[in-house]
């Protein structure tokens, strides 16, 4: 009886261990996704002087936990880096764009939770093509880096549909 009840005082005492452990340390709330930011693109045609041209919007979801935030003057700062390559099948570069975002946030529990995210977007314009994109990630604050990437045809528009 009192081995049957040790046991189960475990089971119930592991149970809180593992709980505890997804909503601890802030940090690692990206260890919870299977990526630890999101990308995305669009593709669509643009009309300008010289005729059609296709746009390529990339679409950059960070969420706050993999941002260091900082306590400056009393507000919490954090900023990263972007960069996004454009590349061919065989890893010859196109194109390259880099760009920074800097949060300020008033109260530390504005830096913290998984429904915090901020969404940058970046256009390229490209010719018709099988590419492959490249995001990485750098924190300013801790220097931690990750690097997504993902196969994308950019598509030709017929000008006779575009109007």
């Amino acid at each position: 009886m009192i081995r049957k009840g040790f046991f189960i005082a475990c089971f119930i005492l592991t149970l809180g261990t593992a709980g505890a452990q997804t909503h601890g340390y802030p940090g690692q709330g990206f260890m919870l996704r299977q990526r630890p930011f999101y990308v995305d693109a669009l593709n669509f045609p643009a009309i300008d002087s010289t005729g059609i041209s296709t746009h390529l919007d990339v679409y950059v979801k960070i969420p706050y936990d993999i941002i260091s935030f900082v306590i400056d003057d009393g507000r919490y700062t954090g900023g990263y880096m972007l960069t996004a390559r454009i590349k061919r099948s065989d890893n010859s570069l196109i194109k390259e764009a880099t760009w920074r975002r800097a949060l300020v946030k008033k109260t530390f529990e504005e830096t913290r939770g998984k429904d915090k995210y901020d969404v940058s977007m970046y256009r390229f314009t490209l010719d018709p093509d099988d590419i492959i994109l490249e995001v990485n990630f750098e924190d300013n604050e801790s220097e931690n880096e990750y690097t997504l990437s993902q196969t994308l045809k950019v598509r030709r528009y017929d000008p006779n549909l575009v109007g």
